[in-house]
């Protein structure tokens, strides 16, 4: 994946941080499980993670707590 790649897993996240500030956290789940995807494609553990713990918080604030605490507990091992 090129630059172009790493600029739209940011914008997934950006679209995803967006969406949170609206309260909308169902979009926001989405767009950063989008940017999860393309941080893992891109190799980018960092990112990854970031966009992982994003998604957690998501989860929890839409009641799924078993997701949040998969998600963040993925983060927390790349965050290692």
């Amino acid at each position: 994946m090129t630059n172009s790649g790493m600029q739209e897993a940011v914008n997934q996240g950006m679209q995803g941080d967006d969406a949170r500030e609206l309260g909308d956290f169902a979009s926001a789940a989405s767009h950063y499980a989008e940017a999860a995807d393309l941080y893992r494609k891109l190799g980018d553990d960092t990112g990854l993670a970031f966009a992982l713990t994003n998604q957690g918080a998501a989860a929890r604030r839409l009641g799924d707590f078993a997701s949040a605490a998969a998600l963040c507990g993925e983060a927390a091992d790349l965050f290692r």
